[in-house]
């Protein structure tokens, strides 16, 4: 089913599993709704006792709520701590697929400053020099596919850093938001309606897909590269 987490892979120290689109990675301000965490917690009682907030459920990072695709999850402090470090030193590698409005004809590397990410705001605004209490944000991007019928291009996005929101942000900052993303200025929300091969089923605001995650094991220093391979397609409304 389009709305149930898949597990990946999975051995004595983490996991890694498929958020669907629609899912939240962690339940927000003691919502009733199921989360991410709330299957992993009943999958593996050990994830829940990785961080010191048992809600997280050992999730090492986020996914936001209509972005589907790879998390990883520990099960124990340690391996947690690790992959945390790892993520915020850059140490492992973040792809996503996106369908974005207009047409990217070339490989691009974006660097921005984001702000705004403050308690009560929903948005992240990217500013092409620094202003206050910004941080520096940098991804690159690589069209995959033209739907030539819709203007919409396919993308492969590399993330550099790791920010909330910072796909949407700088997407928007360039000119090509992701397609339906009304948050970030997308003209075409309510126009098309996107599913996937993964999620032929699934309605979601837009379409931006966790396809590729590459590090070292943290207890072996072995490679690791999970790659969850999905195809979008597009229909008017």
């Amino acid at each position: 089913m389009d709305s149930e987490p898949q597990l990946i892979w999975e051995d004595e120290d983490f996991l890694v599993c498929l958020k669907p689109p629609g899912l939240p990675s962690c339940a927000q301000n003691k919502s009733t709704s199921l989360s991410l965490a709330d299957w992993l917690a009943s999958y593996c009682p050990a994830c829940r006792h990785a961080s010191s907030d048992p809600n997280e459920s050992g999730l090492c990072h986020r996914l936001d709520h209509d972005t589907s695709g790879l998390m990883i999850a520990a099960k124990s402090s340690e391996i947690f701590d690790h992959f945390r470090a790892a993520f915020s030193e850059g140490h492992i590698k973040k792809f996503y697929l996106g369908v974005v409005e207009g047409d990217v004809v070339s490989s691009l590397t974006l660097t921005h400053y984001l702000y705004g990410r403050y308690r009560r705001s929903k948005k992240v605004s990217a500013s092409p020099t620094p202003v206050p209490r910004s941080s520096f944000a940098e991804l690159s991007l690589e069209p995959v596919k033209k739907f030539q019928e819709n203007d919409l291009t396919l993308l492969k996005v590399q993330l550099k850093t790791g920010f909330r929101h910072q796909i949407r942000a700088q997407l928007e900052a360039i000119g090509h938001p992701l397609c339906g993303d009304a948050l970030y200025k997308s003209s075409s929300s309510g126009k098309f309606q996107i599913s996937s091969d993964l999620y032929p089923s699934s309605k979601r605001e837009f379409y931006l897909h966790a396809s590729e995650l590459s590090f070292s094991h943290p207890r072996t220093g072995e490679l690791q590269n999970f790659i969850s391979d999905d195809h979008p397609r597009v229909e008017l409304l």
